[in-house]
């Protein structure tokens, strides 16, 4: 019963390491192809 405990308690915190971590790496995505998507909406 502790374990399960231990483990239902840790999710949470590792939930939101993961979803930081892509979030973070969405941003760095998006930031990298910002000037690419920009030129292209500049031609159409």
């Amino acid at each position: 019963m502790h374990l399960s405990r231990s483990k239902i308690s840790q999710f949470p915190g590792n939930f939101a390491k993961v979803g930081a971590e892509f979030s973070g790496l969405t941003f760095r995505v998006l930031e990298a192809t910002w000037p690419f998507t920009r030129g292209l909406r500049r031609l159409f």
